[in-house]
């Protein structure tokens, strides 16, 4: 199986349990997560700096939020694997009535 391979029906399932009101929540949980388990070297491509913890996590977040909701799960599922991922997000408080 290709390490890359994204089941896009849990995908959408996925998506589809986390309320709209909610997305911006986890969008910023998870880029906090990207950044948590990013390497060094990512960190200095991306920002010049090899500690430029929070300038990476302002520009992932502004590139999270101009692309669509499904790219940042996609790319959740690829970064930091499914389990990962789904554990995560049971950490979060997720219900619609907020």
């Amino acid at each position: 199986m290709d390490d890359c391979y994204i089941d896009l029906d849990l995908k959408e399932k996925i998506i589809k349990n986390i309320p709209e009101n909610k997305q911006d929540s986890v969008l910023c949980s998870l880029v906090s997560l990207f950044i948590d388990n990013a390497p060094l070297k990512f960190i200095k491509q991306l920002t010049g700096e090899p500690e430029g913890f929070e300038e990476a996590e302002l520009i992932l977040k502004q590139f999270y939020r101009a692309e669509t909701f499904d790219s940042l799960i996609e790319d959740a599922m690829k970064l930091v694997g499914l389990t990962n991922l789904c554990l995560h997000l049971d950490t979060l408080d997720l219900s619609s009535d907020k």
